[in-house]
């Protein structure tokens, strides 16, 4: 999974494209042979969520902790709401926090491979 920040108006096909293109660049053209699909949200035209960030009370602060869990080694979430530890400092709600999100799931993922 690969999340882009772009504009509203960009399409899905572009936005494939775009995505697989610096996968390729990191991974190899073997991505475009792996690749099945992908999905493209935007949030900031969704009448729920306009885009906003998330919010947590004490009473569910574990859920950040379990959102950083893969699904079946196969599915990774990533954002701001992702929390790695209960010693981490985190920046929810912030970019710097979807930043390093992206990069602590990115690194699950590699060590995850299996080849």
């Amino acid at each position: 999974m690969l999340s882009v920040g772009r504009n509203h108006c960009v399409t899905k096909k572009k936005e494939r494209k775009d995505s697989l293109k610096i996968l390729a660049s990191v991974f190899g053209p073997d991505v475009y042979e792996f690749f099945i699909d992908s999905y493209l949200s935007q949030w900031n035209t969704n009448k729920f969520f306009h885009g906003a960030y998330t919010a947590s009370t004490k009473e569910n602060l574990n859920a950040r902790l379990e959102l950083s869990e893969p699904l079946d080694k196969n599915i990774y979430y990533a954002g701001e709401a992702v929390r790695y530890s209960v010693d981490e400092i985190s920046y929810h709600t912030h970019i710097s926090g979807a930043l390093h999100s992206g990069f602590m799931t990115a690194n699950a993922v590699i060590r995850n491979l299996e080849f």
